[in-house]
């Protein structure tokens, strides 16, 4: 196990949960929302640095956070006793297609498994959390749109192609605000996404996370300088 340190809080990592990456870091730093989310549902929780990004962000919010393993509810359930962050956090071990809530959420966030119909890589814990076939795809954002309250959010970080675009659209979900993340300059890996009933004219951002010296850009320290450095 090894300990990953953010600014307010810290993250147990182990073997058998997928690990922190950029992924999780860019769509936590991104996401903005205001005070009428009182409720977040983070899908595919893995080790809870999603969810105790946000309870950073939103003094007045409780997030469930869920996960289809049982070694990843665990160490979320770890890490959210060892920070004060994580009293308004709770892990649950679920599949999201056969979860149920007493009431719906204000947001929905995930960093879902997006290597659709790929190939996968013989490695358990990362074809568990980033391998689902086309059906799976469309089958979350139809449980998603059942989990949402009437003016609920869907935010998701996914592959740069239209594949995720066209499920969430034909479900009735539309882009609202985008942000293009690319790997180094001309690379786009990523798009971030924010997803709504109402479809309004999409605001269009940018990012590039590492200059072509393999530097983080000052664009992605400053995205991220809330989570990242010396504690204030």
């Amino acid at each position: 196990m090894g300990l990953f340190r953010f600014k307010y809080f810290d993250i147990e990592q182990k073997d058998s949960v997928f690990k922190i990456g950029t992924d999780a870091l860019v769509l936590g730093s991104w996401l903005e929302f205001d005070r009428n989310i009182k409720t977040i549902l983070d899908i595919g929780s893995g080790t809870g640095v999603l969810s105790l990004m946000l309870a950073q962000k939103s003094a007045n919010a409780t997030i469930t956070a869920l996960d289809i393993n049982p070694d990843a509810v665990v160490l979320a359930q770890q890490n959210f006793r060892r920070n004060e962050l994580g009293k308004r956090c709770r892990a649950i071990h679920s599949n999201f297609l056969q979860f149920t809530a007493t009431s719906g959420f204000d947001l929905i966030v995930s960093n879902p498994p997006f290597f659709v119909d790929a190939f996968n890589s013989n490695n358990p814990v990362i074809d568990l959390a980033k391998h689902a076939n086309t059906s799976k795809i469309e089958q979350f954002f139809e449980k998603s749109v059942a989990l949402l309250n009437e003016n609920g959010k869907l935010a998701l970080i996914y592959p740069s192609d239209s594949s995720f675009l066209n499920f969430a659209r034909k479900m009735g979900l539309y882009p609202q605000r985008n942000l293009h993340v690319y790997g180094k300059p001309g690379v786009l890996k990523r798009r971030c996404s924010i997803f709504g009933f109402e479809k309004i004219e999409e605001l269009e951002e940018n990012l590039i996370i590492r200059d072509d010296l393999g530097n983080y850009t000052d664009a992605y320290r400053l995205l991220t300088k809330d989570y990242h450095g010396v504690k204030i």
